[in-house]
């Protein structure tokens, strides 16, 4: 399984509370919101978050990743397995960073739609660094998001690997 689309696991609780307790729940203010003007406030509050996976990612903090996610969440990889729950999502990242101790992340956010109040999809790509063995690509993702109590969190993330042609320049 490549693990370039571990990431999409991208996203949902504030850089500042992925240094507190690991039961505290996510929380992004609408002060934070605002650094992405150009997106409406909760896409914004989307964004805030899915940078705080990037940092509890790159920190290997395998219960700051899972705590971005429901508690029945579904975490599909690029071979199609399917990891139930955020328990079975954290043993996932603990596996992954046991296995790759100076993989560190990238995503980047393509777009965020919001086709209810409660409900958002995001659509990225994630680029692990080292990259991984095999064929060159990148890791495409679907996060559907959902508000719970007030609070975005990530209910379900499909990865993809695609891949890339290596030419001249890109080697």
């Amino acid at each position: 399984m490549r693990w370039t689309t571990v990431m999409a696991l991208i996203v949902l609780t504030t850089p500042a509370q992925l240094g507190l307790a690991q039961d505290a729940e996510p929380e992004v203010t609408a002060e934070q919101a605002k650094t992405a003007p150009a997106l409406s406030p909760e896409q914004a509050l989307i964004k805030v978050q899915s940078d705080a996976f990037v940092d509890a990612f790159n920190k290997h903090d395998a219960k700051a990743v899972a705590a971005l996610w429901t508690k029945d969440a579904e975490y599909i990889d690029d071979s199609g397995t399917v990891h139930t729950g955020r328990d079975a999502i954290e043993q996932v990242y603990a596996d992954f960073f046991t296995e790759n101790p100076d993989a560190s992340i990238r995503i980047d956010i393509d777009s965020v739609r919001q086709p209810s109040d409660a409900v958002a999809i995001e659509d990225g790509r994630a680029l692990i660094d080292p990259p991984p063995s095999g064929a060159p690509g990148v890791s495409k993702y679907i996060a559907v998001h959902v508000k719970v109590d007030g609070q975005w969190q990530m209910a379900s993330v499909r990865d993809t690997w695609v891949e890339t042609p290596v030419t001249r320049e890109s080697a």
